[in-house]
């Protein structure tokens, strides 16, 4: 079996490159199936903002030089779809093979190959692109496999550590922030000011936590409108500020302005309309949207991106920690991976091996069967395969526990049982099996 993991990431090339060979659900699909036509059995393509990669598998494996020129197949077919060839060097493409293509796949599932330690879209995303291709039928038993251990790892991080826990983008401490004030936002009134791609990420993460009364004003209606029909939410003009400000409980703030947009002046009528209910100012603006003075208004919590970054950072921190623990459950799965390949590889001489030892009971159990008294030749058939069966079960747990073996040591051992029983079969193609 050969494994590969191929494409571009956030490691290798930049963005705008990134964006040249990002490929739509469809276009990934399409592409998949060409690679498949240069010789791979089984690909499938995840294609996010940050990564455009190919999975692919190799039954048979076909040696390192044969390998090689498979991937460069596969290559050349990734970036047929590319807006800009011209812009993605050879300096931009990685290739990994078998287990460190296996354990890249294991660190990108579980967060810790992202931009973002334990970035929690990732995952979705990842098994989106491996479930469509299954439905389209681009991976068969081998990818299957591969991706349910990539999705058990994943789940035993997300259980087993605290690496998905805590705000590590701004946007989202923002939320983090509301949901400590507001154990539940589902019925809060939330105002978002500014639909850049900032405030347009602390809506949707609002949308994501059960807010239901979003409220979006921008100074460019149309847009406000867009992204409140996309979340449920509702627009409203941007010169309706202070009246909604007067009707929420959370307003967060993202607009480009060089003074503030809200001072403490302009807040202190909206409060006496709010009978001085609490309202909780997000400012993720830069420069600040609120006037800091804003604080000393009786009922008003205000935050800024220093206070939400305080957060961040040690979030950050937190996610550092678990590293060591997502690592060992990396390497766990692996070696769990490694079993079952030894025990894939290790079936057909199993069955030979039985069939062998069944032939050969069999037969010298028909020569000598007329010797016993017919109720008792059933009882010599069941002896008999007691006595095959106990012959061949440490062998059997041997052969299928091989994967501290390497791939050549694998094929020896192999080749050595086939030739002290006689089971030789045809030559097959020297191949290399996942080393580490």
């Amino acid at each position: 079996m050969k494994l590969v993991a191929l494409g571009i990431n956030h490691h290798t090339a930049p963005v705008d490159v990134r964006e040249a060979v990002w490929l739509s659900p469809e276009a990934a699909s399409e592409t998949a199936s060409r690679v498949r036509r240069v010789g791979w059995d089984e690909a499938f393509i995840l294609s996010t903002c940050h990564r455009t990669e190919v999975f692919a598998v190799q039954q048979q494996d076909p040696g390192m030089s044969s390998t090689d020129e498979l991937a460069r197949g596969a290559i050349e077919q990734l970036l047929v779809s590319s807006t800009s060839k011209a812009e993605v060097r050879k300096e931009h493409i990685f290739l990994l093979h078998d287990y460190h293509a296996l354990r890249h796949m294991f660190r990108i599932a579980t967060g810790i190959d992202s931009l973002m330690i334990g970035d929690m879209q990732i995952l979705g995303q990842f098994k989106e692109a491996a479930f469509a291709a299954a439905e389209a039928r681009l991976i068969g038993s081998v990818l299957q496999h591969v991706v349910q251990s990539t999705l058990h790892a994943a789940k035993r991080v997300r259980t087993e550590t605290a690496l998905m826990e805590g705000a590590v983008s701004i946007s989202y401490a923002a939320v983090e922030l509301a949901r400590k004030i507001f154990s539940d936002l589902a019925d809060r009134r939330v105002l978002l000011v500014g639909a850049g791609q900032t405030g347009e990420l602390a809506a949707r993460h609002f949308s994501a936590k059960g807010v239901t009364k979003l409220t979006i004003i921008n100074r460019t209606r149309s847009k406000a409108e867009e992204l409140a029909t996309s979340l449920g939410g509702e627009a409203a003009d941007y010169d309706s500020l202070d009246e909604q400000l007067a009707r929420v409980d959370i307003a967060v703030t993202s607009v480009a302005s060089p003074d503030p947009i809200l001072t403490k002046e302009r807040l202190r009528p909206i409060m006496k309309r709010r009978e001085n209910a609490p309202l909780v100012l997000v400012d993720i603006g830069m420069p600040r949207n609120v006037e800091p003075a804003a604080a000393s208004i009786d009922s008003v919590f205000l935050y800024d991106i220093d206070n939400l970054q305080v957060v961040v950072d040690q979030n950050r921190a937190r996610r550092a920690a678990e590293l060591p623990r997502v690592n060992a459950i990396v390497q766990e799965e692996l070696r769990s991976f490694k079993e079952w390949v030894a025990a894939q590889e290790a079936k057909p001489l199993i069955v030979d091996l039985r069939n062998h030892f069944e032939s050969v009971r069999s037969e010298v159990v028909e020569q000598h069967i007329v010797k016993f008294a017919p109720e008792e030749r059933e009882l010599v058939q069941l002896i008999t395969r007691r006595i095959v069966q106990r012959l061949l079960h440490l062998p059997m747990v041997e052969l299928r526990n091989g994967q501290d073996l390497k791939s050549d040591e694998r094929k020896r051992r192999s080749h050595l049982v086939r030739r002290m029983f006689g089971l030789e079969r045809p030559e097959e193609p020297p191949h290399t099996e996942p080393t580490e």
